[in-house]
């Protein structure tokens, strides 16, 4: 269909529309884990070294090192913004606003490269799998809702790790899965593992799992080489930061709360309130925050009572059952000031992917998939628009007892482009927003059917 030259128009049109949906709120508050990464942005750019000995103060996502301060954070989501924010910095940048807060665009150019952008490729490439599909549900929608509808849409707009992890995961899989690509595989893997490290347990499970299909050691071997490059970049990484390329920065963590788990990375023995709590509580459960994976669940448990044939692909399964258990040993396994288990981004949305496409090749209820999306978007549009991603760690119900206030009581986010480019309130470029995703998913549904005949 995306050959043709009205799906190749539709398809451009696609991703402009929700490359604005996706970056109308950003986020440039100084929260400490995207502020690490901004400081480090600051420094490189402006003053050509890797410290943020000028900044530290401004976040306690640090380490202490050689008499220096450094964002403990992975590296490439600050490595991709380099070049990007290098050519047009700003030395207003360095002055505090009104609100004392710094580096406005070099959060925003974070936040559209490592948020944005990672977005707006998960649902095209979604939609680009989908189209020959004969699904129930119109194909536009099923790529669309289920994204928006989760927690993952409330990060879209930060300058965080996990969405670009998630796209650079995904494409490995891809990669790996669809193309028999296996050293392109490794090598988004390793990508992947530079953004969010707990990602390194990929690599034995997705060679194991080539191994296992292919029944040689070439194919295996193709991945692991193509995963060396950035493994060895991390080891130069170290050694520049901590003087051991076998010393992570995270290891040299500043803050006293930290201090007691350098040598475990923060991992310690399975926390058991985090086995239910990622799944099903309100405080971090995921079921709750992405509500497509109620109807995936559903529908694959109600396949396996009708003796229908099913294929649990081993490698995905083992990777999501071991990446979550191994989330559930971290020291805050939840995340800190979120909302939803955001450590489990990148997993979430491989997870996802592949439960979509499962739905659209079976009969599934229609009635239950605009419920649980409905309801799913309204709740995410509401976190959005008024605490974004984060609220803080101490409220067990997030929505009930934060968000739901907040919306009431008009508490709106003023981090939208219409209230920081044209002064307009929070709250009505919220519905400005609701109004635009409603209308423009209509249009290109329609379009998109037309370019599909």
């Amino acid at each position: 269909m995306f050959q043709s030259l009205k799906g190749k128009t539709f398809f451009a049109f696609f991703i402009v529309t929700h490359f604005l949906l996706s970056s109308f709120y950003l986020d440039w508050q100084q929260r400490w884990n995207s502020t690490s990464r901004m400081l480090t942005l600051l420094s490189v750019c402006h003053y050509h070294t890797l410290n943020i000995d000028l900044f530290h103060e401004r976040t306690e996502d640090k380490c202490f090192v050689n008499g220096h301060y450094y964002s403990e954070k992975a590296p490439l989501p600050v490595i991709i913004t380099i070049p990007f924010y290098f050519f047009f910095k700003s030395t207003a940048d360095l002055t505090p606003d009104q609100n004392g807060l710094i580096g406005k665009w070099a959060y925003i150019t974070g936040d559209i490269l490592c948020g944005v952008v990672p977005f707006v490729f998960l649902i095209s490439v979604l939609l680009y799998k989908l189209q020959r599909e004969k699904s129930i549900i119109p194909t536009y929608f099923l790529a669309t809702l289920p994204i928006y509808s989760s927690f993952v849409f409330l990060y879209c707009g930060a300058f965080m790790s996990h969405l670009l992890a998630g796209a650079l995961l995904l494409s490995s899989w891809l990669l790996l899965k669809d193309a028999k690509k296996y050293f392109l595989s490794g090598v988004f893997a390793g990508f992947a593992f530079l953004s969010d490290f707990p990602l390194g347990i990929s690599i034995p499970i997705f060679a194991f799992g080539i191994f296992s299909k292919e029944k040689s050691l070439k194919k295996p071997f193709e991945f692991i080489l193509g995963f060396l490059p950035s493994l060895f970049f991390l080891f130069a990484f170290n050694y520049f930061v901590t003087g051991n390329p076998a010393k992570l920065p995270y290891q040299f963590v500043s803050n006293e709360a930290f201090v007691g788990a350098r040598n475990t990375l923060g991992f310690t023995g399975i926390h058991i309130s985090a086995l239910w709590k990622m799944l099903f509580s309100e405080y971090r459960g995921i079921f709750l925050y992405f509500p497509i994976f109620i109807l995936i669940m559903f529908e694959f448990t109600k396949s396996c009572f009708a003796k229908r044939k099913i294929t649990i692909n081993p490698t995905l399964f083992s990777f999501a059952v071991l990446f979550y258990l191994l989330i559930c040993t971290h020291k805050i396994w939840w995340g800190g000031a979120c909302i939803g288990p955001r450590h489990l981004i990148p997993v979430s949305i491989l997870v996802a992917f592949e439960g979509i496409r499962f739905l659209s090749r079976n009969k599934f209820s229609g009635w239950g998939f605009y419920i649980l999306m409905l309801s799913g978007l309204v709740c995410s549009w509401m976190a959005v628009s008024t605490a974004g991603y984060r609220i803080a760690d101490e409220i067990e119900n997030p929505f009930t007892k934060g968000v739901f206030h907040w919306f009431i009581e008009g508490k709106f986010n003023p981090g939208n482009i219409l209230t920081l480019f044209f002064n307009i309130s929070p709250k009505f470029a919220a519905w400005i927003w609701l109004l635009c995703f409603g209308g423009l998913s209509i249009i290109l549904n329609k379009w998109f059917q037309w370019a599909v005949k």
